[in-house]
């Protein structure tokens, strides 16, 4: 459903564009070992799953760039990640999309 995919972009956009890496200072709990965060696995996993089922709907692919150039334009750890995310969902839809007027809305 476009509406729901929508709404899930919003909210991990709001959740991701402030995210920054861990302090590196001495852990709080040091017997505790988690794997750092990797900015690709970060925008990867909140975003493939709707680039790749949303691609033939323009709304959602639209969302879902204007989010990935916000997160880009915002924060500089997940700049690269989400620039990369943006070409993927870009060309999944090029190939999903067979109207021409919506496909001229992805050059815009």
């Amino acid at each position: 459903d476009p509406g729901t995919a929508i709404d899930v972009i919003g909210t991990v956009t709001r959740l991701l564009a402030p995210w920054q890496p861990a302090d590196a200072s001495e852990p709080k709990y040091p017997l505790v070992l988690v794997p750092e965060l990797s900015p690709d696995d970060l925008i990867e996993d909140a975003f493939r799953p709707i680039a790749r089922d949303g691609a033939a709907s323009i709304e959602v692919v639209i969302r879902l760039l204007k989010c990935l150039d916000a997160i880009a334009r915002t924060n500089p750890y997940l700049r690269e990640a989400a620039r990369k995310r943006a070409a993927d969902a870009t060309a999944r839809a090029q190939s999903a999309i067979n109207v021409p007027s919506e496909l001229a809305l992805l050059v815009d």
